[in-house]
């Protein structure tokens, strides 16, 4: 099949090539790297606050203490006209609980535990809110930016590859809603201090650093990460080196879309000649007979 940036006439709809679309996140992270203000580098944000830590950024924000605020909240931007081009969820470790009490609620039990009799039955329902939720926050990356913020916890990971398991950071979320979240973003980025450790005796050591913040854009042992957009492993913890690489990421395709289908120059019939093996000739071929009537 030939590479063509012109769509097939029988196939209505069809495009090729990279199909340039808002971001849509999740930035996760210890405490204090600067997850927020991250945030607030980007393109004009506003902020949908399940919790204050990022009252001291001089950013445009929606507070919420419920799933029904939020949700209003969501269909207020989608719906009405504004000029915020970057929708901020800070963050989504809080608006767990939020789910959590609306399971609860619709259950008329005191905890999630004994939702519809327990087993894990109230979890399942809280996946499937969050479900919805991530299809409407969908609906407004169409567009704009949309970027989660959550924290992170130190877990042991059972790697079923190794003969042990190992602790590695993880987003602070039950794993079946961290798993979904990864699977609809299309970059998941986990922010540190970069850290040295020294003079290691009995499996401890000192640890130093200057207080030098990064992200990381690629799963790796220690934690969690991944990107569509062929990002560096390891970048500043800053909006525009961020937003660069990915408009680069969009320029390559674009100029790949148009070399794939523009004109080859015809090769001249000598050089083709000379390296294509010679063939033999096409049989004869006869008229088809005609078709009884």
């Amino acid at each position: 099949m030939t590479n063509n940036s012109e769509p097939e006439p029988n196939f209505p709809g069809l495009s090729i090539g990279r199909k340039i679309r808002p971001i849509f996140g999740l930035l996760y992270g210890i405490d204090g790297v600067g997850k927020s203000t991250f945030a607030s580098q980007a393109p004009d944000p506003i902020f949908i606050v399940t919790d204050p830590g990022a009252d001291h950024l001089p950013v445009a924000r929606l507070p919420v203490e419920s799933l029904g605020q939020f949700r209003d909240k969501v269909k207020l931007l989608t719906s009405q006209p504004h000029s915020y081009r970057t929708i901020v969820v800070d963050h989504v470790t809080a608006l767990q609980p939020m789910v959590w009490r609306q399971v609860c609620a619709e259950g008329k039990v005191k905890s999630i535990e004994l939702y519809a009799d327990g087993f894990g039955k109230g979890y399942v329902r809280a996946l499937e809110i969050w479900d919805g939720l991530l299809g409407e926050l969908l609906v407004l990356a169409r567009k704009h930016h949309v970027l989660l913020i959550g924290h992170c916890t130190v877990k042991k990971f059972d790697d079923p590859t190794q003969p042990a398991g190992y602790d590695r950071y993880q987003v602070s979320l039950k794993e079946n809603l961290a798993a979904l979240i990864r699977q609809k973003c299309d970059v998941v980025l986990f922010a540190n201090f970069v850290s040295t450790v020294k003079n290691i005796r009995n499996d401890t050591g000192k640890a130093t650093g200057e207080g030098v913040r990064r992200m990381y854009t690629e799963n790796r042992p220690a934690f969690d990460a991944k990107n569509r957009y062929n990002l560096p492993f390891e970048m500043a913890l800053e909006w525009k080196p961020f937003g660069e690489a990915v408009h680069a990421f969009y320029v390559a395709g674009a100029r790949e879309a148009f070399s794939a289908s523009a004109p080859k120059p015809a090769e001249p019939v000598t050089e083709r000649a000379a390296r294509e093996p010679e063939q033999p000739l096409p049989e004869p071929q006869t008229e088809p007979e005609p078709v009884a009537s």
